[in-house]
């Protein structure tokens, strides 16, 4: 191809690309996961990993309410249990002894092919800080290619309390003044009074990291495994769940 040529091309495929995605059917599936924790597995695979807890941030998360008058597009509306197709799995799984579920979701939601959308924010386990930290988070990535495709990543970590806001504050306070290092590892020192004019901030340990993304034809059943964790997802297409241009609220209920 001449290169004067190339730039033209190149604008024209970026262009079509655009304008499919843009044009695209909007199309309704119907998401369902399990997400657990194995009990008796052997991680000694995990023993030379030095993972950084470190979890995404964004602006924008989709989540998971009952609330059937939920105001915000970004609250998805879990389905009932009679809709759901994994009610029996989820009673099997409930009862093992191997496993311990942190997290669960089934809801119905439209999607583009090409369309860009938020994650949905998934938390679980041990709660700290009153709520504002779990033990297990982290996100469900969905998006629609060819075939549905789903990353799941998240951070499932034990959290030690410590009487500062920041480690920072610690190093560098005056010795006469900071707390000695052995009290900070004293579990009895958290309950200390002075932690109400200190703070406390939260130390992650014993940290696994669980991130992977696996490509799902419809209304297939996958299970996306990991030495500590591990992940049971399905995707099908649905049948819109009312009339295109019925904008009664019946409808939509």
């Amino acid at each position: 191809m001449h290169p004067i040529l190339l730039p033209f091309v190149l604008s024209l495929f970026i262009f079509s690309a655009l304008s499919y995605a843009k044009d695209s059917p909007e199309n309704w599936y119907q998401i369902e996961y399990i997400l657990f924790e194995h009990l008796n597995s052997d991680r000694h695979v995990l023993r030379f990993e030095d993972v950084k807890y470190d979890p995404v941030k964004r602006e924008q998360y989709y989540y998971l309410t009952t609330n059937k008058n939920a105001a915000s597009p970004y609250q998805l509306n879990e389905i009932e249990k009679t809709s759901s197709d994994f009610t029996n799995i989820l009673s099997r799984i409930s009862k093992s002894r191997e496993v311990s579920i942190f997290s669960t979701g089934s809801w119905q939601q439209p999607i583009k092919r090409g369309q860009k959308l938020p994650p949905l924010k998934i938390t679980g386990g041990q709660s700290y800080d009153n709520g504002k930290r779990f033990q297990l988070e982290g996100e469900l990535q969905l998006r629609r290619e060819r075939y549905m495709h789903a990353e799941i990543d998240v951070f499932l970590a034990d959290f030690t309390p410590l009487p500062y806001d920041d480690l920072k504050t610690w190093v560098f306070e005056a010795e006469k003044t900071r707390w000695p290092l052995d009290w900070l590892l004293q579990p009895l020192a958290y309950l200390h009074p002075a932690l109400t004019k200190v703070g406390e901030s939260l130390v992650p340990e014993n940290v696994i990291h669980f991130k992977q993304s696996r490509r799902i034809k419809d209304s297939e059943i996958h299970y996306i495994d990991h030495p500590a964790l591990g992940l049971i997802i399905t995707i099908k297409e649905i049948d819109p769940p009312f009339e295109y241009g019925d904008d009664s609220e019946e409808a939509r209920l």
